[in-house]
């Protein structure tokens, strides 16, 4: 039986478009709404934070419900905008200003960007500036998921193709590999290590396996069975 190994190795890496993984249910918050409805809508949905769109659907910030609460529960500024009693503020007036990604970005650059930004949200945008969805840090474990999952489908397709039925292997989400079981020559045991360690995604490969020569080849010349 042959192994079919399809070239998925390259997403096995850190290159998972944002596209693939953002969130496409989105809360979009018009920017001339009131902040209590709209956090109200917050609410609802369970969010804490969502984009501010004008009414050409462009994007003009985002708004959190961090800055909702602290307006509310810690003093104000002498010349803050919250000067004005809350029930009259337009959300366009509290958000702040969104950290924007284009959906063919990776997921290595969203992560950059919500190191080097300190959020943990991303709204993803095209070229007209209209949203399309938002890349959370949830997305980003989520990725780190798939990726352990596919990166393990990869090296089982490896190891079937090389005919080793015997070999075993555990990934973890940081690209290591552990392949433990048994082989029928050390050739096969380097050749393992060899192609699966060419792997992309692949950081390190341990093993723990057990060179056990198949004598079910092997034969006697001049004897002959009882």
């Amino acid at each position: 039986m042959t192994a079919t190994v399809h070239d998925d190795s390259a997403r096995a890496g850190r290159r998972f478009p944002v596209a693939e993984v953002m969130s496409r249910k989105l809360l979009l918050l018009r920017a001339r709404m009131r902040v209590e409805p709209a956090v109200a809508l917050l609410v609802d949905h369970g969010f804490s934070g969502a984009p501010v769109i004008d009414e050409r659907g462009r994007l003009r910030g985002m708004l959190h419900a961090l800055d909702v609460a602290v307006m509310h529960l810690l003093p104000a500024e002498p010349d803050a905008v919250t000067d004005t009693p809350s029930r009259h503020l337009l959300v366009g007036a509290v958000c702040r200003a969104a950290v924007t990604i284009a959906p063919d970005s990776t997921m290595r650059t969203a992560a950059d960007m919500m190191r080097d930004h300190s959020t943990d949200r991303l709204v993803v945008v095209e070229a007209s500036d209209h949203v399309i969805g938002v890349v959370t840090g949830h997305d980003l474990l989520r990725t780190i998921t798939r990726r352990g999952d596919l990166l393990r489908e990869i090296v089982d397709a490896r190891i079937a193709a090389l005919a080793a039925p015997d070999v075993r292997a555990d990934v973890d989400f940081s690209g290591v590999v552990l392949l433990t079981g048994t082989v029928d020559s050390a050739a096969t045991r380097d050749r393992l290590l060899r192609v699966i360690g060419a792997l992309d995604g692949v950081t390190e490969v341990d093993q723990l396996l057990t060179v056990t020569p198949d004598t079910r080849t092997t034969t006697h010349a001049g004897l002959s069975p009882d």
